[in-house]
């Protein structure tokens, strides 16, 4: 763009130098059910600027997810934490949505029925990255959630059954959600990989997997 810069590249590489200097990436742990000691953090109002949000934030990227206990039950809440730490992206449903019993529902998420453990919104192409869970108030008992490692179920299965790991890396399963006005559907792997093989995306969501026609032994695996 014209224009012209002069660069230290000495000054540059002492920006680097020194163990309080290197950029670490953080390491990502993998889990299972015996998973224990996971910090819980507690919500206060100077939360934003303080230690402790470095903290949150290192842990949601150890493990995947964080829970933040005693946050404010203002609905409006959940958007101002979101835009303290990125950019929020709007959807079919709004910034937000609620989840809560309705009569005409167009989304499991909308009943009272029981969901196992799945990928929200792989029918979205990119799938959302991060999702934040506000629970304001609840009325009835249960609704325990549970969350699933799934790039260990990943891990695990291709150590332990490579012939299933490949048969999931290897074939594009339709993700489709259809409302009233709008129709979202996306084409993906279960798991998919990186260019050197590692997992890298899960999509597993039985109640909107459709599996096109395939040989009959790959398609029964």
């Amino acid at each position: 763009d014209g224009v012209n810069s002069k660069i230290d590249l000495d000054k540059i590489a002492s920006e680097f130098s020194g163990e309080d200097n290197v950029i670490k990436p953080i390491e990502k742990i993998k889990w299972d059910s015996k998973l224990g000691n996971v910090k819980k953090f507690n919500f206060s109002e100077n939360l934003y600027e303080s230690k402790e949000m470095l903290e949150i934030l290192v842990s949601f990227y150890k493990y995947g997810f964080v829970i933040i206990r005693n946050t404010p039950v203002d609905e409006n809440f959940l958007v101002k934490f979101a835009t303290s730490i990125g950019t929020v992206r709007p959807t079919n449903f709004g910034t937000t949505f609620n989840v809560r019993s309705e009569k005409n529902y167009n989304d499991l998420a909308y009943t009272t029925h029981h969901i196992a453990a799945h990928t929200d919104n792989p029918y979205r192409k990119p799938v959302p990255c991060i999702q934040l869970l506000h629970c304001i108030y609840n009325e009835v008992k249960g609704g325990f959630s549970t969350v699933v490692d799934g790039f260990a179920v990943a891990e695990y299965l291709k150590k332990n059954h490579k012939d299933l790991f490949n048969t999931l890396v290897s074939t594009k399963v339709r993700y489709r959600f259809v409302d009233k006005d709008i129709i979202l559907e996306n084409w993906g792997e279960i798991i998919e990989s990186d260019e050197n093989e590692n997992p890298k995306h899960i999509r597993h969501s039985p109640r909107l997997d459709y599996v096109p026609i395939l040989n009959k032994n790959k398609l029964e695996k």
